[in-house]
């Protein structure tokens, strides 16, 4: 990975699209200020149903369904 992001996750119907985009995404993050532009870009692309990306303590969250739970 080139970029710094602690994880990049995609939701897609399509296992191959997920994983390229969860690379790119987490590509692209080089600091919490990359996260919602990353996101938007995203969010963009015909197929992806929902985004998490996670820099130290920011997090990012975009999606269909998507509900975050505390542990």
């Amino acid at each position: 990975s080139f970029g710094r992001a602690d994880a990049a996750m995609v939701f897609s119907d399509d296992c191959a699209l997920a994983d390229a985009m969860a690379t790119a995404l987490g590509n692209r993050i080089q600091s919490a200020r990359d996260i919602q532009p990353s996101i938007d870009w995203g969010k963009s692309v015909k197929g992806i149903r929902g985004i998490v990306i996670i820099l130290s303590d920011h997090i990012g969250v975009w999606g269909e369904q998507m509900e975050l739970v505390s542990l």
